[in-house]
């Protein structure tokens, strides 16, 4: 059984919405706690974050579409892994549009995917398609 192109969408926008809500409200207690001004939270923010949410969405939201119905456990752990590919593979796109230096994006890439488990992105991206699975199998 297939999962209809709204279900899925909806699923990937919510897992996106709320590992990035995550990731703002503990990077900005970890700034604050670290002696930095809130306003540093700005460099979560802007076009890159926007670029990474539609790519990731639009990836999740494929892979639900096409994926057949899978056991919550199997979907869970291609979902999560896609997000984090996408994670990865956006900001090293980024950096190297930004600086033209492949090592220095790639180094950026896992800087970034060390954030994302320290901010608790990537755990709140797979606990939410966890919880958010439950209405993917239900007519």
């Amino acid at each position: 059984m297939a999962v209809s192109w709204l279900r899925s969408a909806a699923y990937a926008a919510k897992v996106v919405a709320v590992s990035l809500l995550v990731q703002a409200v503990m990077g900005l207690l970890l700034l604050t706690a670290s002696g930095n001004k809130a306003s540093d939270l700005g460099d979560f923010a802007g076009t890159r974050l926007w670029g990474f949410a539609l790519l990731a969405t639009a990836a999740l939201t494929v892979a639900r579409r096409l994926a057949p119905t899978a056991p919550r456990w199997k979907a869970v752990t291609v979902d999560s892994s896609l997000y984090t590919a996408c994670l990865l593979l956006f900001t090293i796109a980024w950096y190297v549009s930004a600086s033209g230096t492949i090592a220095d994006a790639v180094d950026m890439g896992f800087i970034f995917l060390i954030a994302g488990l320290f901010t608790l992105q990537i755990p709140a991206a797979m606990l939410t398609a966890t919880l958010a699975h439950r209405r993917l199998s239900t007519p």
